[in-house]
């Protein structure tokens, strides 16, 4: 396997983002690209779930739009799912509150997961 900025954008099962548990929830990094062509969960980089938003990232349009997607994506209510930190940063950290670390990662890997043939 190759190392360094080509293993940045890995969208796949063997690599997860960071994901911290609490007795709030779970706690994620993520890096979000803001003003892209369509909204969607583009993978793993670093140690951080990326998403593309549409929304530009002005007045906290990017940051709901993040909350959408996430919730959407892993099945969770949009009142559940909070940007906690960065909330003026591409990379910021979102709680699921009440979720154990372990039920978001694995709604990650079947996210994450190639689509069968």
């Amino acid at each position: 396997m190759a190392t360094g900025k080509g293993d940045r954008g890995v969208r796949g099962q063997d690599r997860l983002p960071s994901i911290i548990g609490t007795t709030e929830g779970a706690f994620l990094n993520v890096r979000v690209a803001p003003g892209a062509s369509r909204s969607k969960i583009v993978g793993v980089f670093g140690d951080a779930l990326k998403v593309a938003v549409r929304a530009p990232p002005e007045k906290g349009r990017a940051n709901k739009e993040l909350v959408r997607v996430l919730a959407r994506a892993f099945g969770a209510r949009r009142g559940d799912v909070e940007v906690r930190f960065g909330q003026a940063s591409r990379d910021k950290t979102v709680v699921f509150a009440g979720w154990p670390a372990e039920d978001l990662r694995q709604a990650i890997t079947a996210e994450l997961a190639p689509a069968s043939e």
